[in-house]
Parts: structure tokens; sequence; C-alpha cells
């Protein structure tokens, strides 16, 4: 596994600036039978994306933000996933490693809008609404046999996570809480 990132803030005006970022990600995942008698249990997968991101905040006085972000993210099957993809041949959980078709990395595309703001010297709430799409998602398709737990892994196109998120922090000398 490995990443590069890069990122630079502009700032436009003492109000409003702008983030530029990319992350370059890679992934091998490398499946061998140690025991030497079941070659077919051997994979070789490799995996990469460049993933771009970009913002653009407004801080209208100290203590307060509003802005926006989008970004995009990748992530690699698991082993398990990788080595329980075949429907002719479904397998139960937990896994016995198997010799599988291959499965396409999961791409996020996120937009996110919301904002930061101080309600005095010790409390801050914040807000986001979120919306995630995810391409080639993977999940685990039951063959709903006579087998508990018994299916595969697959790629099923795409899926959407969306929802808000609320954060109340402050505190008073050395209490302090937080709820989110």
């Amino acid at each position: 596994l490995y990443s590069l990132y890069l990122q630079d803030v502009l700032s436009l005006t003492d109000a409003w600036s702008v983030t530029l970022a990319a992350s370059a990600n890679g992934a091998r995942v490398r499946i061998e039978d140690a025991s030497g008698t079941q070659p077919e249990l051997n994979g070789d997968h490799s995996f990469f994306r460049v993933n771009p991101a970009a913002g653009v905040a407004y801080s209208p006085r100290r203590g307060d933000t509003f802005y926006a972000n989008y970004s995009e993210g990748m992530r690699a099957p698991t082993p398990v996933e990788l080595t329980c993809a075949d429907p002719a041949a479904p397998c139960r959980l937990p896994n016995i490693f198997l010799a599988d078709p291959p499965l396409k990395k999961v791409v996020s595309r996120t937009l996110e809008l919301g904002l930061r703001q101080a309600l005095g010297a010790n409390l801050r709430v914040s807000a986001a609404a979120f919306r995630t799409d995810l391409s080639d998602d993977i999940q685990f398709i039951s063959t709903s046999g006579t087998a508990i737990n018994a299916g595969f892994f697959q790629n099923v196109g795409d899926t959407r996570r969306q929802g808000l998120e609320l954060a109340l922090e402050g505190g008073s000398g050395r209490a302090r809480f937080a709820a989110r």
C-alpha cells in the first residue's frame, strides 16, 4: 500500500480560500498458497488511482467558516473479497481461500457542505451534509442455499451514502464536552 499526497491552500482574500489536492494511491494484494499443494489459490492483484480533491471556504469572521468540498477516493478489495468472488463456487464465511475472478476497486466521490461556528468563547457548533456515490461497490451476495452464510462477493455497481453530521463542543475550565 502506498500513497503520495499533494495539497495547496490559496488565500484569495482574508475571508476566502481555495484548497486543491490530489493523492496517488496504490495497493497490491498478493495471495499465496503457503503449503504449495494448491497453486490455484495464488493471486496477485494491483490497484492504482489518482484521487482529486477541491474545496472552498468562506470565513466572514474569526471562528465562523462555511465550506464546500469535493473529493474522490479508492478502496482496493480485501483478500477475503478477492478469494470469495466466484458465483459458481460460493463460500462460507469465515472463508477458506479459493481462486476466484478479480474484483474492481471501489471509487468514491463525495460532496460535503457545512459550517463551523463559534457560539461564544467556549462553545462551538458544526453541521455538515454529505453525499458519497460509490462506483463498483462490493457487496456479499447470499446464495440462499442450504448453507448458512454462503455466498460470494461481487462488484454491484453504484451505491450512495448520504447524511447529516452535527456536533456541539465546549467547556469551562478543566471540564470539556462534545456531542456528535
